[in-house]
């Protein structure tokens, strides 16, 4: 799958059933050449119309248009999964990972990170840092099961960058923080299917506000990636009933390492500053 495509679908606004069509495109890259809009339509229980007005909405004249532009070399896989809710989810995973033991499920975790990195890459880091070091302020974000990892990311960014802001309770305090962001800042937002109305809404706060906007999601699809800067794509499943926040914090870690190879003087007058004072009161 050609690398335009997925740009197609990270900048269109698209509705819940494109989006369900947009993301068999790219978890079925290896088969769409020998595939009809009519296969797909039947695969998905929808019209064939809905995947030809998908098409067109990315820019394609149909579905045809879309298979001829389509490249083979394109190794990026994303997770397909609808969401179901928990405690439905339980039944099935409980079923399949009763056998698993700790060895097992660290495999299961090394997939996982296996998968993250294989959906992201170098040069995606390396943009994630020039548009924080290029911000004047910045905004992390993330709620429910993303919370911890926003809260983590801000703190961690705080050791390097001013001005960093973090949320992690989706309340009025979020719109009104956020409010006074511009072209000049940055948000970064963390959220995985269901994706929380909050995250959304500031999403398209940024994107109204002209603000830097990086998306930490599970899909390209995510609704938090239309017209993001920058968009890192974590690997999320588990044989538990809930995600695995893992890739995620590996993306984390990956931004902070990189920011260590920008770091100069004055990051490391910051640190020590906030050191002297943590020190101070014995916050270790």
């Amino acid at each position: 799958m050609s690398l335009d495509l997925e740009e197609r679908i990270k900048n269109a606004r698209m509705t819940k059933t494109e989006r369900q069509i947009a993301d068999f495109f790219l978890d079925n890259r290896g088969s769409l050449y020998f595939m009809t809009s009519k296969d797909i339509a039947l695969a998905l229980h929808v019209s064939d119309t809905s995947v030809i007005r998908l098409c067109r909405t990315l820019g394609y004249s149909g579905f045809k248009d879309l298979q001829q532009r389509l490249q083979k070399d394109l190794s990026e896989t994303l997770d397909n999964d609808k969401y179901v809710l928990p405690y439905q989810k339980l039944p099935e995973k409980t079923e399949t990972s009763k056998d698993i033991g700790s060895f097992q499920f660290l495999e299961k975790i090394q997939q996982n990170l296996a998968n993250t990195l294989s959906k992201n890459n170098n040069r995606s880091i390396q943009h994630v840092v020039e548009l924080l070091l290029a911000s004047e302020h910045i905004f992390v974000a993330g709620f429910r099961g993303s919370a911890s990892a926003a809260c983590y990311l801000g703190v961690l960014l705080s050791q390097y960058i001013p001005h960093v802001e973090y949320a992690v309770s989706a309340d009025s305090g979020c719109i009104e923080t956020f409010l006074g962001y511009g072209e000049k800042d940055c948000a970064i937002l963390i959220g995985t299917e269901r994706y929380s109305k909050m995250t959304c809404t500031l999403a398209d706060m940024a994107r109204n506000a002209g603000c830097r906007l990086i998306a930490i999601v599970d899909k390209l699809t995510s609704p938090l990636a239309y017209h993001a800067d920058e968009v890192l794509v974590a690997d999320v499943s588990s044989p538990t009933a809930f995600n695995s926040y893992l890739g995620i914090f590996f993306l984390i870690e990956a931004i902070s390492n990189e920011l260590n190879r920008y770091s100069d003087t004055h990051t490391g007058e910051r640190l020590q500053l906030i050191n002297s004072y943590l020190s101070k009161l014995g916050l270790y």
